[in-house]
């Protein structure tokens, strides 16, 4: 009997062990592990007609050192911190 006390003691208390630590809060954005990737953000810009910006879109990946410019005709240009590269051509050659 005193086995299956000893046995029942040490069952219980891991289980309790492992619902707390199940049921621990998640961990926000700045808590996350290295290595883990951001989400895209749009990068707000104020433009107006005429002026050398004016339709062009920004994104960026924080953290990655990563962006992505799309130009007013659909062209996709990339950064990893290096200068712009253009990635992709609207018209389908380049």
């Amino acid at each position: 009997m005193m086995f299956a006390n000893t046995v029942l003691a040490w069952g219980l208390g891991a289980a309790l062990t492992s619902v707390a630590a199940w049921a621990a809060p998640p961990r926000s954005v700045d808590q996350e592990a290295p290595g883990v990737r951001t989400a895209w953000q749009m990068v707000p810009v104020e433009t107006r007609p005429g002026d050398a910006a004016h339709g062009w879109r920004y994104f960026v990946q924080p953290g990655e050192h990563r962006a992505v410019v799309i130009s007013p005709s659909g062209d996709y240009y990339y950064s990893q911190g290096q200068g712009l590269a253009r990635v992709f051509t609207a018209g389908g050659a380049g």
